[in-house]
């Protein structure tokens, strides 16, 4: 501890990384691990508070609480969240499917192998459309606000299962059709990126490639990124990187897109971000004035397999 009093002695001032080496000799491998990977903004600002996983910004007490957020009576286990939550349990009863009696110790996920095993097609596909629909009540709730009963749940689920029922019956095969890539216009290039995230590891991939209007390669790169916390952190860098390329390339008119929406979303907002993400967001704005004209895009993860690869 005699080389440094303060978090700041722990970064290097001319390149704004943690300095490694002293903070491994310093901490506990566990300790340390989770220092290098808080992210470092180019510029240093006033510290402030930041939420992982709290879409607004703000502190809860929901958010404090390792509770279920729509109930608050028990911990959100998988068992809890899709079976004993009464959100879901009044869509179960509302669908008339019954979970079967198996040992209370058992694996959540064993649980649903022995249901998929003992069950037809027609039950399995029914029963992950309700687990589906429960999973998306639940999310909805938790980054927009809104609270869904086991009723609408259900209406979500049988205009899902009627639709898919419908395209089968009633659509070719020819039909059917990708996302694909669109090509920019005019002088414009687009950079496309996208991440790999190795939770393990605390590592992640970034693909990255440029295209003109005629869809031809300006440029691709794969990057190996280390002490990475998350794999919404591994797509907000990846997003940084492709940035700091267009900036090396000398691009000044481009187009910037990616499959991850919350993190274009991020971008596209002018409200300050105070996510886990924050640092990549901030970095990734202020790049954006280096460039005449900057647009960022959401693509579906299927036009953008290019930068996947």
């Amino acid at each position: 501890m005699e080389d440094w009093r303060w978090t700041a002695d722990l970064i290097d001032s001319n390149t704004r990384k943690w300095k490694t080496d002293l903070i491994i000799n310093t901490f506990e491998e566990r300790e340390a691990e989770r220092i290098l990977c808080i992210p470092l903004p180019l510029c240093s600002f006033e510290d402030f508070v930041v939420w992982n996983g709290e879409p607004t910004g703000e502190y809860s007490r929901i958010m404090g609480s390792a509770n279920c957020r729509r109930c608050q009576t028990e911990a959100e286990t998988r068992e809890h969240l899709f079976r004993d939550c009464p959100v879901a349990k009044d869509t179960w009863e509302r669908l008339a499917i019954a979970w079967p009696n198996l040992a209370a110790n058992m694996d959540f996920s064993e649980v649903l192998k022995k249901i998929f095993e003992a069950n037809s097609l027609g039950i399995c596909r029914k029963f992950v459309c309700a687990l589906w629909g429960i999973w998306t009540a639940r999310n909805k709730f938790l980054h927009e606000g809104k609270m869904q009963t086991g009723s609408q749940i259900v209406d979500f689920f049988v205009k899902y299962m009627r639709e898919l029922d419908g395209t089968k019956r009633f659509l070719p095969e020819s039909s059917f059709h990708r996302n694909r890539w669109i090509a920019p216009s005019g002088s414009r290039l687009k950079i496309n990126f996208d991440a790999a995230f190795n939770r393990q590891r605390k590592e992640s991939c970034t693909g990255l490639i440029v295209r003109n209007g005629n869809s031809e390669v300006i440029c691709s790169r794969s990057i190996i990124n280390k002490n990475i916390p998350s794999a919404f952190a591994a797509e907000a860098l990846a997003c940084y990187q492709a940035l700091e390329l267009g900036v090396q390339l000398g691009l000044r008119d481009v187009e910037v897109e990616g499959d991850s929406q919350t993190v274009i979303r991020k971008l596209q907002e002018e409200n300050e971000d105070r996510s886990e993400i924050a640092t990549y967001i901030a970095d990734s704005k202020k790049m954006t004035f280096l460039f005449i004209s900057c647009v960022f895009l959401f693509q579906n993860r299927e036009a953008n397999e290019e930068a996947q690869k």
